[in-house]
């Protein structure tokens, strides 16, 4: 029996308050990410957020999740 390797996905969400403007992105690593990592990653998908509204829209809602990836129902 081989034992799968532990894989856990980062999911960053960001909007304006409305819901209309949004932007999500994912991130994968091998090992649980760090308190730190995850902060940075967040920071990250805010700036892009306000890059691609051009600063027109204001981030209002947030959801960050980090998720351990069952080996049996990943796709790759």
């Amino acid at each position: 029996m081989q034992l799968g390797t532990d894989k856990f996905e980062v999911y960053l969400y960001v909007a304006d308050a409305d819901g209309e403007c949004t932007y999500a992105t994912e991130h994968r690593f091998l090992e649980r990410p760090d308190a730190e990592t995850v902060k940075v990653l967040f920071d990250e998908a805010k700036r892009h957020f306000r890059l691609v509204y051009d600063g027109e829209a204001v981030p209002g809602d947030f959801a960050v999740r980090v998720r351990h990836l069952d080996p049996d129902d990943e796709d790759d």
